[in-house]
């Protein structure tokens, strides 16, 4: 029991940065890729000192979001097993009702900070 309290506060932080810190790292990414996909559209066939601009091609900002919401669904899945195995063993009830807790809030604020972050940028 000791050992739970001493591991709570890096317990906690850990559940803080699946729930919360990631998804917003993430939304913000999404909304800036938006503007630099954008960018980069326009500097194509733009070359300058040697170098030349945007001639690769360009991941679609849909597909860019999509991989993002994808590592972040691991991420918290990842996480949360183990902040859960840490606290309660191999309960897989007490795995199972983590994940549904934290899963959907993760992506509802990696939804919103993209949004934010899009209305913010652009």
């Amino acid at each position: 029991m000791a050992i739970l309290f001493k591991w709570s506060n890096t317990t906690s932080m850990i559940c803080a940065t699946a729930l919360i810190f990631a998804p917003v790292v993430l939304g913000v990414t999404s909304a800036l890729y938006f503007v630099m996909s954008h960018v980069m559209e326009g500097l194509k066939g733009v070359s300058a000192a040697g170098f030349s601009f945007g001639s690769g091609p360009i991941v679609p900002f849909e597909s860019f979001t999509f991989i993002l919401g994808v590592y972040l669904f691991l991420t918290v899945l990842v996480i949360t097993y183990f902040v859960s195995g840490m606290k309660e063993g191999d309960d897989a009830v007490e795995l199972r009702y983590q994940i549904g807790r934290t899963m959907p809030v993760a992506l509802l604020i990696y939804s919103a900070a993209s949004m934010v972050g899009g209305m913010m940028v652009w």
